[in-house]
């Protein structure tokens, strides 16, 4: 009996960490793809608007700063460590 609480605790403690790590990982993931695609939205944003006219280039700032606002609602920047943190206190 006394065995099987101990395997149970260490289960546990597993599946906590186990869980710890995979919150921890999806975010950092998360924050890496929003920085990724903001970056590529800069540099075809640069690129539009070496070439662009006056007019152009206002509508590509006004794209960027919609798409920006897209990024961020789809995959918001996250603060890892207070997601991590929530998590077990819960």
């Amino acid at each position: 009996m006394a065995g099987s609480l101990v395997l149970c605790a260490y289960a546990i403690r597993d599946i906590s960490f186990n869980r710890t790590q995979t919150i921890r990982r999806d975010c950092e993931d998360q924050n890496a793809r929003n920085r990724n695609t903001v970056g590529e939205l800069d540099l075809l944003s640069a690129r539009n608007m070496r070439r662009a006219t006056a007019v152009e280039r206002r509508q590509v700032v006004a794209s960027r700063s919609f798409a920006i606002l897209l990024i961020d609602k789809l995959a918001p920047v996250q603060d890892c460590q207070s997601l991590v943190k929530l998590d077990t206190t819960h």
